[in-house]
């Protein structure tokens, strides 16, 4: 049940990032660009961003440009909505079937 409300809230937020990717779009009055983790992030927090790398450079140089960049540069509605379609399935319970009458 926990793993499948953080998969809508993941979804929620690949449909608010989708949107805002849309609006942007729509404003600027040109193609729609999406755009990535990385920057969404970079916005946000750019402390964490650093400190974050900072962390991953730390254990292996290696992890942090070929590994995590190649995810980080993904559009932020495809990342997570990947994150919260896997939650989801990893939280289903299928119903329990019915119970014929008269038992």
């Amino acid at each position: 049940m926990i793993l499948r409300s953080f998969g809508y809230v993941f979804l929620l937020v690949a449909l608010a990032a989708f949107a805002y990717d849309g609006v942007c779009g729509l404003a600027n009055h040109s193609a729609m660009t999406f755009m990535s983790v990385y920057e969404h992030w970079k916005i946000l927090s750019p402390s964490t961003l650093a400190q974050a790398k900072q962390a991953v450079e730390g254990v292996n140089s290696y992890l942090w440009s070929p590994v995590l960049m190649t995810i980080l540069v993904l559009p932020a509605w495809f990342v997570t909505m990947g994150i919260g379609v896997l939650l989801y399935v990893i939280g289903y319970q299928p119903p329990r079937p019915a119970l014929p009458e008269g038992i």
